[in-house]
């Protein structure tokens, strides 16, 4: 027999004999017999997440059937007296584990080779061996392990110092919250397994500050389950797999603290002072990072900071620059970029304040430009040359000399902090208007308007450009031809499109401004009225003198320079005629006379021949009469027809073209009344039969 069965057999007597002494182990009646002359052990594997976890399993004598149902417990065994005989030894499911494999020691007491999907094996227990079952299996579900290790005797004789955390997406997980001691790198400090869990479980492990030691390390094995390890949070993010997942951290003794001073100032430098407050952040080769707000021409206080090399950086602000930086001592400089406002500077290692390291930033104004220009309208060639003076508040009078029209003349730049407020006013010119103001870029027009422009500084140059227009000036005036077009009342006109005004007959408007250059003057249509002819002061007018709308030349300047339009009008004419129809044959040939009277005109007599039955004949086309008299009313006119004298006739009907114009009509006295008006010639039409003159027999 081999020297480790027998120690193996005698190992197993020491612990079975007190279980059996204090009925721990008890044995079946059925399975137990004076004779016995072997043991059977069945051992559970500590491996795939199996230590620790209590696994079942159903052993049965084979040759009576009898069986017993036991518990072994990951990493342990479980040792029976048995009869001589064959045995099978099988593991009860168990949810979340599989087998992975089946171990019967010594090899030849296998009488049935082990079936792992049914976690079964079957023995052979001989007089006077040992038969034993080795059952390993691997979980699938994870198990999480933390450790604790220190190479500091002093760390590790902490007894439960440090303290964890494990949590999972809904907060800790059971049992997730322990301390550990550490131990060294081959004899860890370690937790009791936590789980299972299933397979991609995402876990935070957090282990605490401690004040006198530092985490150096973190290591998880296997290592691809470790993520996000993070020293200074002291935490890393374990996703657990089949099997046990170990997250060790390592703590060492925290070296002596050493510390200094520093101090950061602000300064500022230039033509212009920049004000206001500055953030800094001071970075210390270890410990906290510190941030302070220092305003312009004031310092921080003395500031503990661990010794070494010190990082100052200085937060951007619109519309600065770092010059430059200065160190006291100078010595005490290491680098420093001015681009990214930031400095690295010694601090050495001493607790009296007055060796701190004076550091102060100084900075400048970023500066832009701006310029003032002009630019004449097209048709204002008349100011090239002129002055133009503008007022800027904090800066003074700046005065361009407009060019030529249409081209755009600028002031030299003028200098400013970017970011300044400038507002810019073009002082009024005679007979000039500000048709707007531009500003490039506009991203830097602060709300101009009218002559005015509100800017803000740029970086670069910002170009405020005024547009003027040179102004002339014109009067309208209105004349009659007649004595109803002066009795008219205002006659309405438009310059260059503008809003309508009225001037009355025999007056003039006032003067208006209006762009030099040309302008147009239209008469609004007047009814009833009708233009004659228009002039222009000089040979200013520019159309035909008939023309409507007429178009002058208006030249830069005012009232001493103006250009007078007159409209001349008159009264529209018009006229009438007078027309006969017959119903009997025997007026043809009669001569018709008819006495007219017009209101304003006087009176006369018109005649004409009778038309045969069936046609008409009238009166020439009387014409000359205006469409209204000088109180504004249509002419009437009064047509009588004459009786004849043989045969009789009587009027049958008068009728008036256009009917609108009929006033009155009387048969009985062969009279009608009628207006006139403009346009189509009024027509009366009497219509008249024979009157039978022999008086009627009695």
């Amino acid at each position: 027999m081999k020297p480790e069965a027998t120690l193996r057999r005698w190992l197993k007597a020491v612990f079975l004999l007190p279980a059996l002494i204090l009925g721990v182990l008890t044995i079946p009646a059925t399975m137990a017999s004076a004779t016995t002359n072997g043991t059977l052990e069945v051992c559970k594997a500590d491996t795939g997440g199996a230590k620790g976890v209590t696994f079942q399993f159903k052993v049965v004598r084979l040759s009576n059937s009898t069986s017993q149902t036991i518990s072994v417990e990951g990493g342990k065994c479980s040792a029976l007296p048995r009869a001589a005989g064959n045995y099978r030894v099988q593991e009860v499911a168990k949810s979340g584990w599989s087998v992975a494999s089946i171990t019967v020691d010594p090899a030849a007491n296998t009488v049935v080779a082990a079936n792992l999907a049914q976690r079964k094996v079957t023995v052979k227990v001989r007089q006077g061996q040992d038969t034993t079952v080795t059952v390993a299996n691997q979980g699938d579900k994870g198990f999480l392990k933390v450790c604790k290790t220190s190479s500091d005797p002093s760390t590790r004789a902490l007894i439960d110092a440090f303290r964890f955390t494990v949590a999972g997406s809904n907060g800790t997980v059971p049992g997730g919250s322990f301390q550990l001691t550490a131990g060294t790198t081959s004899n860890p400090g370690c937790s009791a397994q936590l789980g299972p869990f299933p397979a991609g479980t995402r876990l935070t492990v957090t282990e605490a500050q401690d004040a006198l030691s530092d985490l150096t390390s973190i290591t998880v094995n296997p290592a691809t389950r470790g993520s996000a390890i993070d020293l200074v949070a002291q935490s890393v993010v374990v996703t657990t797999g089949a099997g046990v997942t170990q997250a060790t951290f390592n703590n060492e003794v925290k070296p002596p603290p050493t510390k200094g001073f520093i101090e950061v100032c602000k300064q500022s430098t230039g033509q212009f002072p920049v004000s206001g407050l500055f953030n800094f952040t001071i970075t210390p080769s270890s410990g906290p990072v510190i941030n302070r707000s220092v305003a312009v021409g004031q310092c921080t206080p003395a500031l503990e900071v661990a010794a070494g090399n010190v990082t100052v950086t200085e937060a951007a602000v619109t519309g600065t620059v770092l010059d430059r930086v200065e160190v006291a001592p100078a010595s005490r400089l290491v680098d420093q970029n001015l681009t990214n406002r930031s400095v690295v500077v010694s601090v050495p290692n001493d607790p009296d304040q007055s060796n701190e390291t004076l550091v102060t930033f100084f900075n400048k104004a970023v500066t832009g430009q701006f310029k003032v220009c002009k630019t004449l309208a097209a048709n204002s060639g008349a100011l090239a040359g002129q002055p133009f003076t503008f007022n800027i508040p904090g800066v003074g009078t700046v005065t361009v000399i407009a060019g030529q029209a249409g081209e755009t003349v600028c002031s030299t730049p003028i200098t400013l902090a970017v970011g300044t407020a400038v507002s810019i006013t073009e002082n009024p010119v005679a007979n000039v208007a500000v048709l707007g103001v531009v500003v490039s870029p506009a991203s830097n027009d602060r709300g101009s308007s009218g002559s005015t422009a509100n800017i803000v500084i740029g970086s670069g140059v910002t170009s405020v450009t005024f547009t003027n227009q040179a102004l002339g000036t014109i009067e309208v005036c209105k004349n009659a031809l007649d004595s109803s077009t002066a009795q008219a009342g205002p006659f309405q006109f438009q310059v260059n499109g503008g809003p309508a005004f009225g001037v009355k007959p025999g007056e003039c408007s006032g003067p208006i401004r209006v762009p030099a250059g040309t302008a147009t003057v239209l008469e609004l249509q007047k009814a009833n009225y009708q233009l004659a002819f228009v002039t222009a002061t000089g040979d200013r007018l520019l159309s035909s003198s008939t023309a409507n709308p007429a178009i002058v030349s208006v030249p830069f300047g005012g009232v001493s320079n103006e250009t007078v339009v007159t409209f001349y009008n008159k009264v529209q004419r018009t006229g009438f005629k007078i027309c006969k129809q017959i119903l009997d044959s025997d007026l043809a040939g009669d001569t018709i006379t008819f006495d007219v009277s017009v209101t304003g005109d006087g009176a006369g007599s018109l005649s004409l021949t009778a038309p045969s039955v069936g046609g008409i004949a009238c009166t020439a086309f009387i014409d000359g009469f205006p469409v209204v008299n000088p109180d504004q009313q249509a002419p009437q006119v009064t047509v009588t027809e004459r009786q004849t004298t043989a045969p009789l006739s009587e009027v049958t009907s008068i009728t008036v073209d256009p009917t609108d114009r009929l006033v009155s009509s009387n048969l009985a006295l062969r009279q009608v009344v009628f207006k006139l008006g403009a346009g189509t010639a009024t027509v009366a039409t009497f219509t008249d039969d024979a009157v039978d003159a022999t008086p009627p027999v009695a």
